[in-house]
């Protein structure tokens, strides 16, 4: 993901990056037949900053949020 703008534009808040990050409950040993196969693996979840569900296992449990407040600018940065 990529966004494109100006760093040193003025923004009001920086917020610390966010880090987004695939998840797998597989081993890599057990992954490798499917990608022989000419499949490539599927991960089993999404994590942003280390936080995240597994496949609904955790419904109710902890999100990663991050709170705005009106009329102010943000910078964001996303590592991927």
């Amino acid at each position: 993901m990529t966004f494109h703008g100006p760093l040193s534009n003025n923004y009001d808040i920086l917020v610390n990056p966010t880090l987004m990050t695939d998840w797998n409950h597989r081993s890599a040993f057990q992954d490798i037949y499917v990608e022989y196969s000419g499949v490539p693996p599927t991960m089993d979840g999404i994590l942003l900053n280390g936080i995240g569900n597994y496949a609904g296992v955790n419904p109710g449990g902890k999100k990663y949020t991050v709170n705005f407040l009106p009329k102010k600018r943000y910078l964001l940065r996303i590592a991927v």
